[in-house]
């Protein structure tokens, strides 16, 4: 009976054993894991800040790259749109020398011609002389009867482009000129003109370089307004101006700002830094903090921006740490979530435990009820 009772023990025991093992490993395995995530929370950061600057720094360029295809898209056009328009111009004023008598020509031609406008009117026609005296100006009739050579230290761009129409036939370039109703103040304008030989005129218009920016603004605008990109969409587009104007950006509240002495929760001035990058770098990254979307709290952002400089725009685009720490925790969460259902599931069916009989007790094996 001895030997069966010690023989039973030794069973017990072994089982016991065996399965307090299986559970030591378990909690070794527990421990293992929060001193790994400890040591390497740090090495996590520092991967999860730099995947985040490239993904911000590749959509800043994407957008970039947007701008470029956007700008060149709408100088095409109107490129196109402006030979057009010249050369219809070209063939009325050619039809109307045809068909009337030369007295009522250039009262003809004033006439009509001035109705035609574009660009919510700030497109018109010139017709300058082969010698540079000018025959009609849609937008400075004061200019009529002068001489642009004369002027030539004035309006030296214009005459250069005036003198390359009269030798190859046509011309396409930015030059400087007035702008109707702006006074004496020169703009960049993208111009078209040819010559005709046979009445030894130059006919041409053009396209303002500033309202053709504004096309490609408002299509850019557009555009950024529903883009999202990031982990839970969380990524999105702000520009300012160098001037500290907020040109966009997702929160309204942003425009009622003083921006050029705006601190962030670090005591940074936040934009003065993003414009100093710009001016004089061009591009580069900035961390500040800022409120988070929808929340009155602020958390540390890492920023990258670029500069585009006929637009004044400041773009750029970052990534807060509050969405790493987020993902830290989820990631613990399940991760300890599914060590402790298999550490339940690791419990012994069976433990040792003292029983007692009449007349005496010995060591048995009690079922674990939490199986």
């Amino acid at each position: 009976m001895m030997k069966t009772r010690i023989s039973n023990i030794s069973l017990i025991t072994a089982l016991t054993i065996a399965s307090l093992f299986s559970a030591v490993i378990l909690w070794d395995m527990h421990s293992i894991f929060t001193q790994f995530s400890l040591k390497n929370k740090e090495g996590l950061r520092i991967f999860y800040i730099d995947q985040q600057k490239k993904l911000i720094k590749n959509e800043v360029e994407r957008l970039t790259k947007r701008i470029s295809a956007t700008k060149n898209a709408i100088i095409k056009s109107a490129e196109k749109n402006l030979k057009d328009q010249v050369h219809s111009a070209e063939d009325f004023i050619e039809n109307v020398y045809m068909t009337h008598e030369k007295d009522q020509y250039n009262t003809h031609i004033n006439n009509l011609i001035t109705s035609f406008n574009w660009a919510n009117k700030s497109g018109y026609f010139y017709i300058i002389s082969g010698d540079g005296t000018v025959r009609y100006h849609g937008a400075r009739p004061e200019l009529v009867g002068k001489n642009f050579y004369s002027l030539e230290k004035k309006f030296s761009d214009f005459v250069k482009f005036l003198k390359e129409v009269k030798t190859s036939g046509s011309a396409m370039r930015n030059y400087m000129f007035y702008k109707p109703g702006e006074g004496d103040k020169f703009y960049k304008k993208l111009g078209y003109a040819v010559y005709n030989r046979a009445f030894d005129i130059i006919i041409g218009t053009g396209y303002y370089m500033d309202s053709l920016n504004e096309q490609g603004k408002r299509e850019i605008l557009e555009f950024i307004a529903g883009d999202r990109f990031g982990y839970q969409d969380y990524g999105y587009f702000w520009i300012f101006s160098t001037d500290y104007r907020t040109i966009f950006h997702i929160d309204p509240n942003i425009y009622n700002i003083d921006l050029k002495t705006f601190r962030g929760a670090n005591n940074k001035l936040v934009i003065k830094e993003f414009v100093d990058i710009a001016t004089s770098k061009g591009s580069g990254f900035s961390t500040y903090y800022w409120e988070l979307p929808g929340q009155v709290r602020t958390a540390e952002k890492i920023s990258y921006l670029v500069y585009i400089p006929d637009w004044d725009w400041i773009l750029g685009s970052g990534f807060y740490f509050e969405n790493f720490y987020e993902l830290v925790g989820a990631v613990e969460g399940i991760s300890s979530s599914l060590l402790k259902q298999e550490m339940n599931k690791k419990q012994p069916d069976y433990y040792l435990s003292f029983c007692l009989y009449p007349g005496g007790g010995t060591f048995c094996l009690q079922k674990n009820p939490k199986n």
